[in-house]
């Protein structure tokens, strides 16, 4: 008996715990006092209640508590769909077994599994789980929805939806498949700790063209009570989504489609999230980098301003290589006190190996003057991206220690992270090349093996271990700093009025690096 359409489930972080000198920084915040949104889930779960169908949503917090939280799922009776998020490799194990629980007990149901880890390894996925029938690749809101319109309401085929994977538990179901639509999947999978190969995989098909990108401007409000206890979780408002950098460290070029909200539709939404959490909290504008178009992003800081005068209060992620020029100080004005720059490194000959910027010296030249007219504001608070990435040097270490000694007045926080190696990436796919002309490694182990995730050992010059020890003690040096611990306020769990716990706001800092370097 079919009792609702749609059930998402929101996985918890497991944290990792085993033994190895090189694990790297897999995990910084171990003990952190807050829980979240997961964006990509709440997206899909708003726009399918808006296309009619009923969703149920479950975030399961705790990983000790995966059992106890089914229990309470099987009392909703049984879905026709079930979608599962796996964003982070840390969830993976946990996504397998929920997959693996659920499809025992809902065998009629369909699963599938999406989000940014799993769904850049579908072939993978369908290696590790027989109880998996879908992978959506890339954003999953079209995806979802044509699975409901199929599955609930019969209308269309799969053939014709794009940016799906499947293998055998689907195809033994006795659907018609056009396998016109897709073609043979394949992995890129290490054979050792330098090498790597391609596998064609029997039996496991995906999409020959891409998922659908939505229209940002077409989306509902976010449905933010599909998550219990809605109040407690910091809340954010998205501004754009996608990425149109090239770094080859990173996932986004392999989906591109990078676009953002209107002035007008981000300004419409602001004032509802406002309506619900209040004028008080710090928001965070979601965006890999905001800011892009000038001329939109003017418009929605005079909206912010005629709106809320200087009283609203929020943070943004945004690239040095923006057009920040043109309204830096609008946006101070407008309520921005957390500015998170997107640098990665002070080296010229680093940034040219990331493929980070078009010219190294006028990047690095730009980023000094934006750092310093940041300082000029005095409350705001400065908080710099850097990566310890492949072929780091001693030169580049030292250009290192140069910067953060220039600026260490000025900046409130570094999150220095030790490069892992994620599937599909220009790093991932070109690994035997980084070996030969770098010495870079990959982390081997049973863990990294399951998960498909792999720190490095990024040069001939450092190990995993010594770029781990590097970005802790770097991000230690600034831990203690007031202005970071008032711009991380967003992050932290509120009471069910939304009021924030005292005791957390005052002690946020040294809880957010908690982490002890032994």
């Amino acid at each position: 008996m079919l009792d609702y359409d749609l059930l998402l489930i929101d996985p918890p972080l497991s944290y990792f715990n085993e033994k190895s000198d090189d694990v790297s920084s897999l995990l910084e915040i171990q003990e952190a006092p807050y829980v979240t949104f997961n964006p990509g889930l709440l997206s899909i779960g708003s726009y399918i209640m808006d296309k009619g169908y009923t969703v149920k949503l479950k975030h399961i917090i705790d990983d000790k508590t995966v059992d106890e939280k089914l229990n309470e799922i099987y009392k909703w009776g049984t879905p026709r769909v079930i979608g599962i998020s796996c964003s982070y490799f840390q969830t993976y194990d946990t996504v397998l077994y929920l997959c693996d629980e659920l499809g025992k007990r809902f065998n009629d149901s369909i699963i599938f599994v999406g989000g940014q880890h799993i769904g850049n390894i579908p072939g993978y996925a369908f290696t590790d789980s027989k109880s998996i029938d879908f992978v959506s690749i890339g954003e999953g809101e079209n995806s979802t929805l044509r699975f409901l319109d199929f599955f609930v309401n019969g209308k269309g085929s799969i053939g014709e939806i794009k940016g799906i994977a499947f293998s055998e538990r689907f195809m033994n179901r006795g659907y018609d498949i056009d396998y016109a639509a897709f073609e043979k999947c394949e992995i890129i999978d290490f054979i050792d700790d330098t090498k790597n190969q391609v596998i064609v995989l029997d039996n496991v098909y995906i999409s020959k063209e891409p998922y659908i990108p939505i229209d940002l401007d077409e989306m509902p409000f976010l449905k933010y009570d599909l998550y219990e206890n809605h109040l407690t979780y910091p809340c954010y408002i998205e501004e754009s989504r996608g990425c149109y950098g090239q770094c080859r460290y990173c996932v986004a070029p392999v989906h591109k489609n990078f676009r953002y909200k209107s002035a007008k539709r981000f300004l419409e939404e602001l004032d509802y999230v406002v309506s619900i959490y209040g004028i008080e909290n710090n928001y965070p504008f979601l965006a890999s980098n905001f800011g892009v178009d000038v001329e939109n992003t003017i418009e929605i800081f005079n909206g912010i301003l005629e709106k809320y005068g200087t009283k609203l209060r929020w943070n943004a992620e945004f690239r040095v290589d923006l057009k920040w020029e043109k309204y830096i100080d609008l946006m101070y004005k407008a309520g921005c006190r957390g500015f998170n720059i997107g640098m990665d490194s002070p080296s010229c000959e680093i940034l040219s190996i990331m493929n980070k910027c078009g010219n190294t010296t006028d990047y690095l030249k730009k980023n000094t003057s934006l750092i310093e007219h940041i300082a000029k504001y005095k409350d705001a608070a400065i908080c710099i991206n850097m990566m310890f990435y492949v072929d780091e040097s001693p030169v580049s270490l030292v250009n290192a220690i140069d910067f953060i000694s220039k600026n260490y007045n000025f900046i409130s926080a570094v999150h220095y992270s030790p490069t892992n190696l994620y599937y599909g990436t220009e790093v991932w796919k070109n690994f035997n090349e980084y070996n030969k002309k770098y010495g870079t490694r990959i982390v081997k182990s049973p863990y990294f093996d399951r998960v498909h995730v792999y720190p490095i050992h990024p040069s001939k010059y450092f190990s995993n271990n010594e770029a781990n020890y590097w970005c802790r003690i770097i991000e230690k040096l600034f831990s203690e700093k007031k202005l970071f611990a008032e711009y991380h306020t967003n992050r932290i769990t509120r009471d069910e009025n939304g009021h924030f716990f005292k005791e957390d706001k005052i002690n946020m800092s040294k809880m957010y690096y908690n982490n002890k370097v032994d």
